[in-house]
């Protein structure tokens, strides 16, 4: 792609390394491109990062996939449905070659944060302690991850691909940005509220995990159109970063467990599993509020905040 630069790794936060939000003085069309593009730099250029800071670039570099998902998901409306699954599952796959590498690092970073909990008591202290080597003693081999098709080679060749593919924007151009808007966030509001029914009524692993990923499409399109009301977009996005936190912790918690496998220390399972029910109800409060609106009524508020500050801006 014509003026195409790997950026500077993020120093922190997932839009440490482009501008991820949209902006009142460009059309739809163009600030996906733009986005797009910035963000393929910036995964790329996460990387490209030394391999002494690899688990750190990793996961920067995942939380801008999955940033530029949700972008893809908010403007699906004036997409077509071949452009969309190629960005899509172009994104995706580049994300899952990163997985393992991001997995271990997550198990042994929840442990962490459990043995930094001031009100922890020295038993179970001493048991995570003996876990945490278990732990990484079970970590893979970064040479093994990268010859088997995954890893960061890999996912630097689906970037690649997909920022070749940038020359105009995938979007047609042909609906209007409030439909399109309208559309996408009522689509992801009600994924969301799906996912929260679903974990309310099981509260299984892999629903609270399916749940935690329609939830941050949620919070990064909130924070795609910040413009339309900074103050409130602010508050809504900083509820759904609680939730988020909230659902990555579970899931975390309850990967700790799986890797720990059926021998694990019934004291360190125990105290996993009362963590663990902790972050879920702190999320199933949380949904109650963010999911219980009807998603169409939630999609036309930010919409139209949005579309009224561009009829402003625009004039």
């Amino acid at each position: 792609m014509p003026g195409f630069k790997v950026n500077a790794p993020a120093a922190c936060g997932y839009n440490g390394g482009m501008e991820t939000r949209l902006t009142r003085d460009e059309s739809l069309a163009d600030g996906v491109r733009r986005l797009l593009a910035e963000g393929l730099g910036a995964a790329l250029g996460e990387l490209h990062r030394p391999a002494a800071e690899r688990d750190a670039a990793v996961h920067e570099c995942r939380k801008q996939l999955k940033v530029l998902r949700a972008l893809v998901r908010l403007a699906r409306a004036d997409m077509r449905e071949s452009v969309f699954d190629r960005w899509n599952t172009g994104l995706r796959d580049a994300g899952r070659a990163l997985a393992p590498a991001r997995d271990a690092a997550a198990v042994v970073e929840c442990v962490d944060g459990l043995l930094a909990a001031p009100d922890l008591d020295p038993a179970d202290a001493a048991a995570l302690a003996s876990c945490r080597e278990t732990l990484l003693e079970r970590s893979g081999a970064p040479a093994e991850e990268e010859s088997s098709g995954t890893g960061i080679p890999a996912a630097k060749a689906r970037l690649v691909a997909l920022l070749n593919g940038l020359e105009t924007s995938p979007l047609r151009g042909r609906e209007s940005e409030g439909k399109v808007l309208l559309e996408g966030l009522r689509a992801s509001h009600c994924a969301a509220r799906c996912a929260w029914k679903k974990v309310a009524a099981c509260g299984g692993v892999a629903e609270a995990h399916e749940w935690r990923k329609r939830a941050k499409d949620l919070r990064y399109q909130v924070d795609l159109l910040v413009g339309a009301w900074p103050a409130m977009c602010a508050v809504l996005e900083s509820e759904l970063h609680r939730l988020t936190d909230a659902l990555g912790l579970a899931n975390d918690l309850a990967a700790v467990e799986a890797a720990l496998g059926a021998g694990a220390d019934p004291r360190v399972t125990a105290l996993l599993a009362a963590r663990r029910d902790a972050a879920l109800a702190e999320a199933l409060a949380l949904g109650a509020l963010l999911h219980g609106e009807p998603p169409r009524r939630a999609a036309a508020r930010l919409a139209g905040w949005w579309l009224a500050n561009v009829e402003k801006e625009r004039g």
